[in-house]
């Protein structure tokens, strides 16, 4: 075991963490990521890109998310393709994709990004609170689900959780420990489902 000093999740600010041996704490540490006491990696800040079509639902959740001490909000898209271009440009920690956009499904996006960068962590945050699109979100790519019905502390417990790789789940619509619903419709056809 190696101990570095990083932000834990575990506890409150910068503290010394244990870290498994053969680990690449040294290189992270350069690339800005600390380990927590789960052993999972976390970045010291949590880079963050936010798509939704909502130019309010942005501001004011950019407002928020930057008072915590760990996050950061990099970037800002209306559209699925200028999420895309800005994912490539600014290789965020996180991506918020919000499932309704003007010119593409955020399930698109969230496809298209895997694709690119299959490390990537994306959170689906829409009006859509329902089991089926939060099992498709789950097929697209996310690793996690959130209604925008829930108040602003649940989103940054839910950045958190996807930042650290850990999947995150709208707590209305799970049936059990982290467990996706099925569904018969699954087997329906992206055109069908539409």
């Amino acid at each position: 075991m190696v101990s570095v000093w990083g932000f834990s999740a575990c506890g409150s600010g910068w503290s010394p963490s244990t870290v498994p041996s053969g680990s690449t704490a040294g290189r992270d540490r350069e690339r800005g990521w600390s380990w927590n006491c789960r052993y999972r990696r976390l970045p010291t800040m949590i880079r963050l890109l936010l798509v939704d079509d909502h130019p309010v639902v942005c501001s004011g959740y950019r407002r928020y998310l930057e008072n915590m001490a760990d996050i950061q909000v990099a970037g800002e898209a209306g559209c699925g393709a200028e999420g895309y271009r800005l994912f490539a440009e600014l290789r965020p920690d996180v991506t918020v994709v919000d499932i309704s956009l003007p010119d593409m499904s955020g399930l698109e996006v969230v496809r298209r990004i895997r694709q690119r960068d299959p490390e990537a962590r994306l959170l689906v945050f829409t009006i859509h609170e329902n089991a089926l699109m939060m099992e498709r979100a789950m097929q697209a790519g996310a690793i996690g689900y959130l209604g925008k019905h829930h108040g602003p502390a649940l989103m940054v417990e839910a950045v958190r959780q996807v930042a650290g790789g850990e999947l995150f789940l709208d707590p209305d619509l799970r049936t059990g420990p982290e467990k996706i619903p099925a569904s018969p419709l699954k087997r329906l056809t992206p055109r069908e489902f539409e």
